[in-house]
């Protein structure tokens, strides 16, 4: 399980879901109480919370929106293999 910190730099790339609960109107027209979007691009975002083993809270700059905390990733932080540095032979067989 991945551990963030409020206020850490994140990383989600594209194709991650994300999830924003609206605030109910006064109009008292029924609406879908949620707003559901596939990111297009990558894009970075300031961790908030964990909601709970699967989902975390994180701000982007057009608002909070619930993403699965497995689509979350530390920016300039660096895992293994996470930049391309040098070529490797074995990428020669791959399909593409």
């Amino acid at each position: 399980m991945r551990k963030f910190n409020t206020g850490d730099l994140v990383h989600v790339p594209a194709g991650a879901y994300r999830i924003r609960f609206r605030k109910d109107k006064e109009d008292g027209q029924m609406t879908i109480p949620w707003d559901c979007n596939l990111s297009m691009h990558p894009l970075i975002g300031v961790f908030k919370e964990q909601v709970n083993e699967r989902e975390s809270i994180v701000v982007f700059f057009d608002g909070e929106w619930v993403i699965e905390t497995k689509s979350i990733y530390l920016k300039n932080k660096g895992e293994q293999y996470d930049t391309i540095s040098e070529y490797n032979k074995e990428w020669g067989n791959l399909v593409s």
